[in-house]
């Protein structure tokens, strides 16, 4: 599917057929799989359910500002992400670590904008937290976005390649949408791996 709303379209068109959709990405994805959720719980769906494998952006920041063995100048943040969550998170950052932050999108002009001003910070010996897609990012993000993530999701520890276990750096569903929550519904045992 396209969308996570097909998926629920796919559902309420086959009722015979359970459809688990595999919910996975950053905080740019987790909005609209929240949306299928609620949509789900609308239409009274029992066939609906999502495996949540999302990840959020700034406690995988935090940890590699907390790992003993990275050295981290600063961080040109992901511009989509940002336009769902925000510059506060980023604000928060450089004040706790001190460490520069800027949000650039994707094309090269913006990734090249990101870089001059990173730079510019790190040479003048700064950190803060600034805007190089301002065309897409708000300082407050989106808020509709967060709110719906928020009414859906809840932060839980994750495992990230690479990195280990992150303390709330993913999102599970709520226990009020655990009939939605493919984990829950569908458990299983899974053998721990090791990178």
């Amino acid at each position: 599917v396209y969308s996570p709303l097909e998926a629920v379209e796919y559902a309420s068109g086959d009722h015979a057929r359970q459809v688990v959709f595999a919910g996975v990405g950053f905080e740019t994805t987790a909005p609209m799989v929240a949306v299928s959720v609620l949509s789900a719980a609308e239409a009274g769906l029992t066939n609906y359910s999502v495996l949540s494998a999302h990840k959020t952006v700034p406690p995988a920041l935090s940890a590699l500002m907390e790992a003993q063995d990275v050295r981290i100048d600063g961080f040109l943040c992901p511009g989509h992400v940002s336009a769902v969550i925000g510059m506060r998170p980023y604000e928060k950052l450089s004040a706790d670590y001190g460490v520069p932050c800027v949000v650039a999108g994707f094309e090269a002009a913006d990734l090249l904008l990101g870089l001059r001003k990173l730079l510019g910070q790190i040479d003048a010996g700064k950190a803060c937290a600034e805007n190089a897609y301002e065309r897409s990012v708000r300082p407050e993000g989106n808020l509709h976005a967060q709110a719906v993530m928020a009414e859906v999701f809840e932060p839980c520890d994750s495992e990230w390649r690479g990195l280990g276990r992150i303390p709330d750096s993913g999102l599970r569903l709520r226990s009020k949408y655990a009939c939605f929550d493919a984990s829950v519904r569908f458990p299983m045992a899974v053998e721990a791996s090791q990178d």
